[in-house]
C-alpha cells in the first residue's frame, strides 16, 4: 500500500513536470495491485501549489478529482497528528514541510510506503523515487 506525496501527484497530473515520466512509469508498474492513499493535508498543499504554479482553474479540477476519491483520502487521528508535530519539532533545517511530517507519521502508523521525489524522507529510511 502506498501513500502519495504532493510532488508525485503533481507529476502525475502535469506532463510538463520534470518527474512526470518517472511518476507515470512508477504508477503503471506498481499501482494496479496495490491500494493508494493520500492524506487530506496533501490535497490542501497540492491545491495551493497548482494554483501558484499553473492556474486556479487547474487547482480546482485536480483537487476536485482527488477529493472525489474518498476511499483514498486518509485523515490523521489525534495520535498521528501528535506524532507529526513531534517529527516537525525535531527538524532543524529551514523550510520543513509539516505535510511531509504528517505523511511520515501516518505511513509509520499504518505501514504504508511513501511515494515521493522529496529527499526529506531519505533520512527516515523511506525510499524516494529517482
Amino acid at each position: 500500500m502506498y501513500l502519495l506525496d504532493t510532488d508525485f501527484l503533481i507529476a502525475s497530473h502535469f506532463k510538463g513536470e520534470s518527474t512526470s515520466r518517472v511518476a507515470h512509469n512508477f504508477a503503471q508498474a506498481n499501482f494496479s495491485n496495490h491500494d493508494i492513499f493520500y492524506i487530506d493535508q496533501v490535497v490542501f498543499e497540492l491545491a495551493t501549489v497548482i494554483s501558484h504554479k499553473y492556474s486556479q482553474k487547474e487547482a480546482i479540477e485536480v483537487s476536485h478529482d482527488l477529493r472525489s476519491k474518498k476511499k483514498c483520502i486518509l485523515s490523521l487521528n489525534k495520535y498521528d497528528l501528535e506524532e507529526a508535530w513531534q517529527i516537525f519539532d525535531q527538524q532543524k533545517k529551514k523550510g520543513c514541510s509539516f505535510v511531509d511530517c504528517a505523511n511520515l507519521a501516518i505511513a509509520k502508523s499504518l505501514g504504508l510506503k511513501i511515494v515521493s521525489f522529496d529527499k526529506f524522507y531519505k533520512k527516515f529510511g523511506v525510499d524516494v523515487l529517482q
